[in-house]
């Protein structure tokens, strides 16, 4: 089961160039998620339907592997998730619901990529941008003059924001017992810094996934990414990291999302400058009576 991120489709998303025939997987077990419900074949969807309420969109995930159980009973089942798709997945199976519902398939592993399970720096800045006059118009105007991209101010930008209500639930909700997962971060991800994927419970490992800056549309395709993944699946620990590497991954990712953190602040502080002036700013109109120029 492929579950993909903010700003996907169904006929576009990064979580697509994980190689599943290369893990071991016929074309016939191999289906994705759809933000509209059951999988993309029968539901397609586009980048609107991504910004929707995370837990909608895990009821609808949670009611597709109902499904799945229902018409493969005992068989189970590998969730990978890119990036919005790992919340998505680990709501369904522990927030939305008991987790040890019978309707469900037993997960045999549940690998997320790029996930912000400690929330997204970026969209934290979104959101306190929205927090201001200014900011808010400028987010709406984004929407309105580019209505096919991601809307900045959607529902699930502001749930994946740090110390959010959603992450907050979801942080006291437990994986499920038994339940094998492993987190995967890329060194240099500037959307998702490495440090935000890591998760309680959960096997997290950094890989490098070159992009020029575009490590996190990468990471699922990356050959790194694809060595974790197959250990996962197969219930072997990551690769092991020497402890150079390690910190130069707590480095990198440090110092990404201090400057994303940093820049954020500014962001909402320069918002709330300039809303205490516009209320003193006066537009000068010209009297009904003026003649005409």
């Amino acid at each position: 089961m492929r579950v993909a991120g903010l700003g996907s489709t169904s006929s576009n998303g990064a979580i697509d160039d994980v190689d599943a025939a290369a893990l071991g997987y016929a074309p016939g077990d191999d289906v994705r998620f759809s933000y509209r419900g059951g999988t993309t074949a029968e539901s397609p969807y586009t980048v609107g339907d991504t910004t929707n309420d995370l837990r909608t969109s895990a009821r609808h995930l949670r009611n597709l592997l109902a499904r799945i159980e229902a018409e493969n009973p005992g068989i189970p089942i590998d969730i990978v998730a890119h990036s919005q798709g790992g919340l998505v997945a680990r709501t369904a199976l522990t927030d939305e619901g008991e987790p040890t519902d019978p309707r469900l398939p037993k997960v045999n592993a549940f690998v997320t990529l790029g996930t912000p399970h400690l929330g997204a720096p970026a969209a934290t800045g979104l959101t306190m941008a929205g927090h201001t006059t200014v900011g808010e118009l400028l987010l709406a105007g984004t929407h309105d003059v580019l209505p096919e991209e991601i809307d900045p101010a959607g529902t699930s930008v502001k749930q994946m924001a740090e110390h959010s209500e959603f992450l907050a639930r979801l942080k006291r909700t437990p994986l499920p017992a038994g339940l094998k997962v492993t987190s995967i971060g890329a060194r240099e991800d500037v959307t998702v810094p490495a440090g935000r994927t890591v998760l309680a419970g959960a096997h997290n490992v950094t890989v490098s996934a070159p992009g020029h800056l575009d490590d996190h549309g990468r990471l699922p395709g990356s050959p790194q990414a694809q060595r974790e993944i197959a250990l996962a699946l197969a219930g072997a620990t990551p690769t092991c990291q020497t402890f150079a590497d390690a910190m130069a991954d707590a480095a990198v990712s440090g110092f990404i999302y201090s400057a994303e953190t940093t820049l954020g602040a500014a962001a909402w502080a320069g918002g709330r400058a300039l809303d205490r002036h516009i209320p003193s700013v006066t537009i000068p109109r010209r009297s009904p009576h003026a003649p005409p120029r």
